[in-house]
């Protein structure tokens, strides 16, 4: 009787399903991030950065932020930050080109699933010539970019709008994405790296 109850919340943990929200935006020249991973209905893990400054100093570019980190409803980390763009692009680019997470995200990426991208862009400048033209490019490159990650990952709904905003220089945007992946997919492309790890 228990190991049959064992064995069924073990299925049932096996199928939950983790969800991660990215959330950016754009308006009035502050743009802000957030982050959300949950379970269902429930938050776990938060990350929400109200204010993202780019700052160009001595031929470096800076990203300065106000941070705050909650898991469940407890606030672990909550402050401001700066760091240079340049080291954290470098390290980023390290560590993908490590053998290890190469192979991980290729065995990863074809089990997860994106429920639903949104693109919302205003964008506009004084002269209204100029305005259609940046509308044409902005359309134009979200086109191509969306038409290159749906030819890679598994999109459930996509929509992306941009506005043409006259008279006025602006550029504003709104990007929301959530995407799925079932822990069972984690735990079997991490097993099959350590199995093609031990042949």
């Amino acid at each position: 009787m228990y190991f049959l109850l064992f064995f069924l919340l073990v299925i049932i943990f096996l199928n939950i399903s983790i969800s991660i929200n990215i959330m950016i935006s754009r308006n009035n020249n502050v743009n802000k991030l957030e982050i959300i991973i949950s379970i269902y209905k429930f938050k776990i893990f938060t990350i929400k950065i109200p204010f993202l400054y780019f700052k160009i100093k001595d031929d470096n570019i800076y990203i300065e932020f106000y941070q705050k980190v909650i898991l469940y409803k407890k606030i672990l980390n909550e402050k401001k930050k700066q760091f240079k763009l340049n080291d954290k692009l470098y390290n980023i680019e390290k560590n993908l080109k490590r053998k290890f997470f190469s192979i991980l995200y290729n065995e990863i990426k074809r089990y997860i699933r994106i429920h639903n991208i949104l693109l919302t862009t205003n964008i506009g400048n004084k002269d209204a010539f100029t305005s259609a033209i940046l509308n044409g490019l902005i359309y134009s490159l979200y086109s191509n970019l969306f038409y290159y990650l749906d030819s890679k990952f598994y999109i459930i709904n996509l929509n992306y709008l941009v506005n043409t905003i006259y008279n006025r220089n602006v550029f504003e945007f709104e990007f929301n994405c959530l995407f799925k992946i079932k822990i069972i997919y984690i735990i079997k492309s991490i097993l099959s790296l350590k199995i093609k790890g031990g042949e």
